[in-house]
């Protein structure tokens, strides 16, 4: 899942090599696993990931901010807007982080499921 989830966010603008990649690219993959983190994003998902990552929860939060907006920044907000299907995406609006995350992770865990029949 995780080579799934960094093809995706890499498609989408956010560079490897940001630490918000690598931080985004964890917190997803958690989310993926259990959706109801994202209840406490700040309580939970952040200090999550910077436990495993060793770091502090506020450079976690940080860093996928700055990866996130460094692709809204540098053009990628057509490709963001067509991913998130949204009108409500614009140059000036972008997602938050756990906006982002929860898409795409939603994205990611519904296209591994089987269709009704």
């Amino acid at each position: 899942m995780e080579k799934e989830i960094m093809v995706y966010i890499s498609r989408i603008g956010i560079s490897a090599r940001v630490k918000g990649f690598k931080y985004l690219t964890d917190g997803i993959e958690m989310v993926i696993e259990d959706s109801d983190i994202l209840e406490a994003v700040t309580k939970e998902l952040y200090p999550a990931i910077a436990k495993k990552n060793n770091t502090s929860i506020a450079s976690v939060e940080k860093a996928i901010r700055h990866a996130i907006r460094n692709a809204w920044i540098n053009g990628y907000f057509e490709a963001m807007e067509n991913h998130f299907n949204s009108k409500r995406y614009k140059a000036t609006k972008k997602p938050t982080n756990s906006e982002f995350i929860a898409y795409v992770a939603n994205r990611l865990r519904f296209s591994r499921k089987p269709l009704l029949s």
